[in-house]
């Protein structure tokens, strides 16, 4: 994805060892406890807390962020896991919450409403949350997960746009994942632009009358949408023109 790396995605923190050196770097001798108002703790027991969280998260670690007060600032609490923070799991917890792929007719397909279907394209997502409902295939392993991750391939997206083709009543498609961001523009072993072809195979199908793709991007890197050099957005532009003359929705 180099567009996505040009837009400074190249700063991104993804192993345990680059977490610890950023913490190192960053974060003051002394800073505010998360789990006790008004206390502190050392940079040492953060990162312990920060160490003890990651051996028991089911999500592998992305981030592009910066720390005055780390603990209690709320994106760093949406990606990074403190192990004081967590409370011993109900025993019918599991990895897929939403139980989606009881929903799944074929791989990457959650077909749960009559009329609605999320098409999963990509296991890649530009965050990685510690509440995604997904993290049983998205990100990298952990200590405590092996994923199953929903590759893109030739196969799935066949099999996907054949049951999608089969169903009538299906009107509306997410195109979701991990993220739609995430989707490269071009790929030599499935099509030039598999965001362009998705795009047109739900306009071609009879049945559907809107679809989405769905992203974070703009809360990510959004000066990637304004980059006329970047393939993904003048993919996206085209299959938006293209929908609107054929009275999609999105």
């Amino acid at each position: 994805m180099p567009h996505l790396l040009t837009h400074g995605i190249q700063n991104i923190v993804e192993t345990q060892p680059q977490l610890y050196e950023f913490l190192e770097a960053v974060v003051p001798q002394e800073i505010p406890r998360a789990t006790v108002m008004f206390d502190t703790q050392s940079r040492d027991e953060f990162k312990a807390d920060v160490a003890g969280g990651l051996r028991l998260s089911s999500m592998s670690l992305r981030i592009t962020i910066n720390w005055e007060d780390p603990a209690n600032c709320p994106i760093f609490r949406q990606f990074i896991p403190l192990k004081s923070l967590m409370i011993r799991d109900s025993p019918w917890l599991n990895l897929d919450s939403l139980h989606e792929r009881n929903d799944s007719p074929v791989e990457g397909l959650v077909h749960r409403y009559p009329d609605k279907a999320l098409f999963l394209a990509i296991p890649v997502c530009p965050t990685l949350c510690l509440y995604c409902t997904r993290s049983y295939g998205v990100g990298a392993n952990t200590e405590l997960v092996l994923k199953e991750p929903f590759k893109l391939t030739r196969k799935r997206i066949e099999a996907v746009f054949e049951y999608i083709a089969s169903q009538e009543d299906i009107k509306d498609i997410v195109v979701s994942g991990g993220d739609a961001y995430c989707i490269p523009p071009h790929s030599r072993w499935i099509s030039d632009s598999i965001l362009e072809e998705i795009g047109d195979r739900l306009i071609n199908l009879k049945n559907i009358e809107r679809f989405r793709f769905a992203t974070k991007g703009l809360a990510i890197a959004p000066n990637r949408l304004l980059d006329y050099n970047d393939p993904w957005t003048d993919a996206l532009i085209q299959v938006s023109d293209k929908a609107r003359k054929a009275g999609k929705r999105g």
